[in-house]
């Protein structure tokens, strides 16, 4: 038998009760003598402001709330249900996280300015692949709604361009998907997820086009570059919650509210390289790719947020003098993927609406 505080969320009043941890659920006995019985299978749980572990059951104005102090009353309530164990992202993990990175905020100013994000992009590795997931179909929701999400079965020979060249370069087989959108665009995201617009695809006009796009965002994926940059704002946020003790941020509105990932000219210089590299494994003549790239940064010059595009991106030409030198003599096939619809119509397959 343990002591513990009761309390209703539609009220400020909390009532000490005894509770005992059968096999079927809690017995929670009130002061007036009443035994009332919690099954565990409508229970949550969550940590308190106070250091306490909180119980919940119900939703909204009528959730009732069970406050346990005993580590000893919450290690007998999980031996009988295991699932309110904390388990990938647990509290635990939480404060470890937040004393780390307490420490480095602790070391300096520049330390919490340079500091911070170097030791979230070495975390990358190590952060579970559940909570990536989380986050890439967050970003993914806030970037192409499902609603704006093209799904014409003729789009699986986008897929099959992508698989050959994961198959040529093993290490970043993603997910492709067609975004309902005018302009000519294409990102990665966490998780191994490529975002085309249906622009990019129309612009492209050729799978050997297409196929340097793509190669390009593969080895971002490859070399984890959307998981760092969601990860770096994550540590600053772990940073906050050591001062406000809330460890229930939200990751996922935070991954949201990122919007479009934008990397920096190093990386940029890595995935041109990388993208050469992967049309030559997959015997993918890379030339059309560099003449296609040039064309895309025309356009971009013409449009809005050109200059933040500018500080993303190194000069084409040297970019493309960089590409020409990795470009070595060999015979070139036209590309295969066995569609059975011309490529011009897998262009244009999402051109009018979202639906097949």
């Amino acid at each position: 038998m343990w002591t513990a505080t009761y309390r209703r969320a539609a009220e400020n009043s909390k009532h000490l009760v005894t509770l005992q941890a059968t096999a079927g659920g809690l017995a929670i006995t009130r002061r007036s003598g009443e035994i009332v019985h919690w099954p565990y299978s409508v229970l949550r749980r969550r940590a308190g402001r106070d250091g306490k572990v909180l119980f919940e059951r119900g939703k909204g104005g009528s959730r009732e709330i069970l406050s346990v102090g005993d580590p000893a009353a919450v290690d007998a309530i999980c031996r009988h249900a295991p699932h309110l164990h904390w388990t990938s992202w647990t509290e635990s993990r939480w404060k470890k996280c937040i004393v780390l990175f307490g420490g480095l905020l602790a070391l300096s100013v520049s330390g919490y300015i340079w500091g911070v994000p170097a030791a979230a992009g070495a975390a990358v590795s190590y952060v579970p692949p559940q909570v990536i997931y989380k986050l890439s179909e967050a970003m993914l929701n806030e970037t192409v709604p499902p609603k704006l999400r093209c799904l014409d079965p003729k789009l699986v020979a986008v897929q099959k361009l992508a698989d050959k060249l994961s198959a040529a370069r093993p290490g970043a087989r993603a997910q492709i998907v067609v975004g309902d959108f005018a302009y000519a665009h294409s990102f990665p995201l966490p998780g191994a997820v490529v975002v085309i617009t249906r622009g990019m695809l129309a612009r492209a006009g050729t799978p050997e086009n297409l196929a340097g796009i793509i190669a390009h965002d593969l080895h971002h994926i490859r070399a984890a570059d959307p998981a760092r940059l969601v990860v770096t704002p994550l540590a600053y946020v772990a940073l906050k919650s050591l001062i406000t003790r809330d460890f229930t941020g939200k990751m996922a509105s935070l991954a949201a509210s990122l919007g479009t990932p934008s990397f920096q000219p190093a990386e940029e210089l890595a995935a041109d390289a990388a993208a050469i590299e992967s049309l030559l494994a997959a015997g993918i003549d890379p030339a059309p790719a560099i003449d296609f790239f040039r064309s895309l940064e025309t356009d971009a010059e013409n449009q809005p947020g050109a200059s933040n595009y500018r500080l993303a991106h190194p000069r084409f030409e040297d970019r493309a003098e960089r590409m020409k030198q990795q470009v070595r003599p060999a015979r070139f096939q036209p590309i295969d993927l066995g569609n059975a619809v011309p490529w011009r119509q897998v262009t244009l397959s999402c051109a009018s609406g979202v639906s097949p």
